[in-house]
């Protein structure tokens, strides 16, 4: 009788297994646990009764409390904080003033989006191009960012890696860099 649930007992147990633990179900029918496991078994099997796990009872020693949603006005002054903070811990600078204390003529050289190491570059005429500017008197260069195409892999998109010729971004700096020596006491940086 061990193995199985007296006849008159088996359907309120069935019912009982799907809101009581197995530690309730043994206390309340005063039998083993391991008998409660196997009465749950021929209920199911034997008489195809729904039969269940319990809903286990549980509490948490250290559940914090939902503080729920921020309200509008805090976030936004948070991110207008978090903002101004990233502005001053910014090293690339978006404006610049420049005062010429020398006598005219002078020349700015706006130089940027470079893409070493991609194809489809015109490297020659960018070689030209920068040895007819080394050495003008009265020159200022401005670089204006991108002189490698692909520095940080793993934020472009796949497909800018397969048109590369020079996919190593060590490579790609030490290239960019071999041009602007081209223009040395000349730069200024306006981006990296």
């Amino acid at each position: 009788m061990a193995g199985r649930p007296p006849d008159d007992l088996a359907k309120q147990f069935a019912q009982d297994t799907l809101t009581l633990t197995t530690h309730e179900l043994a206390r309340k029918y005063e039998i083993a646990e391991s008998t409660v496991r196997d009465w749950r078994l021929f209920c199911k099997r034997s008489l195809d009764l729904e039969v269940g796990y319990g809903v286990p009872k549980m509490h948490f020693l250290d559940k914090k409390e939902d503080p729920g949603p921020m309200d509008d006005e805090d976030v936004w002054a948070l991110m207008a904080r978090m903002s101004a903070q990233r502005d001053m811990e910014r090293k690339a600078q978006d404006h610049l003033t420049v005062v010429l204390d020398e006598p005219l003529p002078h020349a700015i050289a706006l130089t940027g989006d470079w893409h070493i190491g991609m194809e489809g570059v015109l490297y020659d005429e960018m070689d030209q191009d920068f040895d007819a500017l080394a050495g003008l008197p009265g020159l200022l260069a401005l670089g204006m960012g991108d002189y490698a195409h692909n520095p940080k892999v793993r934020t472009k998109p796949g497909e800018s890696l397969y048109r590369m010729i020079l996919p190593d971004p060590d490579q790609q700096y030490r290239m960019a860099l071999h041009q602007a020596q081209k223009l040395a006491g000349q730069w200024y940086l306006l981006k990296k």
